[in-house]
């Protein structure tokens, strides 16, 4: 079972950087940023679901 959880995962990751290197440089910062505010964006909903507790 864990043997084929990693299988997967490395599928996936291995998928994931070859779209990821065939991005121009442009693009490329524009994921690193997506990324970033979607964390932030999630990070601030559960500090506020917290607090609102």
């Amino acid at each position: 079972m864990i043997e084929k959880i990693k299988d997967l995962y490395q599928q996936y990751y291995d998928q994931i950087m070859m779209w990821y290197e065939g991005l121009n440089e442009v693009y490329k910062y524009g994921v690193i940023f997506l990324l970033i505010v979607a964390c932030l964006l999630i990070l601030a909903f559960w500090m506020l679901r917290r607090i609102t507790r």
